[in-house]
């Protein structure tokens, strides 16, 4: 049995549409009849509180804690074959055992049930210990989720420049792809498209309209593919899925 492909969505500015990202592409893959596993390692829990209108009682915070083993938290959502594993505000406490963090994440990744053939990280808006933490074991590429502005780019400079520091301990670790969001006419996202094909090319993938119905998918707590199936950004994302599928390695 193929081991299951692991890619994290980060961004080390917040607002950067990351977990809308993780979120879509999760349920979108799991559409195609994947199974796919959702971890959120984001202490605010955007991601579980997108898919779930009450938090589980336990998730990534217990299962670090050696307090529960993954396949036991791991909840349903609306989209079958889309599993779980939700934050909560105790993982913040993470953020302050830096040394511990990588060791007890790595422990977890290698609980995820077989079968299971893609996991999805939703990471924390920061370069904290969770963040540097999962690069530093995470078995796979890294998606940088960008807004089409100006600042943005700044952070996600510094994070391609963490990727090259922690590569150096994890030769696993790579940037898989870059995901354009809140796409729009104006000149000015034009330019920061045109500023990430040149940099980084095909690595580029298809970018995320800026839409009403992806600001309001959470409050129904369900991806967008089943809050708006007919929607713009709904397709946007069914072009990201396939993207993704289609990714190669290094």
């Amino acid at each position: 049995m193929s081991k299951p492909r692991f890619l994290a969505v980060a961004h080390l500015k917040g607002g950067s549409g990351a977990t809308t990202v993780a979120v879509n592409l999760a349920a979108g893959l799991a559409l195609k009849h994947r199974a796919v596993v959702l971890l959120d390692l984001d202490p605010i829990a955007a991601a579980t509180f997108h898919l779930t209108a009450e938090a589980p009682a336990r998730g990534m915070a217990e299962c670090l804690d050696n307090r529960a083993e993954l396949a036991d938290v791991l909840a349903d959502t609306a989209v079958r074959g889309l599993r779980l594993a939700a934050a909560s505000r105790p993982l913040a406490a993470w953020d302050r055992r830096p040394e511990r963090f990588p060791v007890d994440l790595a422990r977890v990744l290698g609980q995820v049930p077989a079968g299971t053939q893609d996991v999805i990280l939703d990471l924390p808006p920061s370069e904290g210990a969770i963040v540097r933490g999962t690069l530093a074991v995470l078995p796979g590429g890294v998606l940088a989720a960008v807004q089409t502005r100006a600042l943005d780019l700044v952070g996600f400079t510094d994070l391609t420049h963490l990727l090259t520091e922690l590569a150096e301990q994890n030769p696993a670790l790579y940037l898989a792809g870059v995901v354009p969001m809140r796409v729009n006419r104006t000149a000015l996202s034009g330019e920061v498209l045109a500023a990430l094909r040149q940099q980084h090319g095909k690595r580029v993938l298809p970018g995320i309209r800026e839409a009403t119905a992806v600001a309001r998918a959470p409050l129904r707590h369900v991806p967008l593919q089943l809050a708006a199936p007919s929607s713009p950004a709904a397709a946007d994302f069914a072009d990201l899925v396939r993207a993704v599928l289609h990714l190669e390695g290094r």
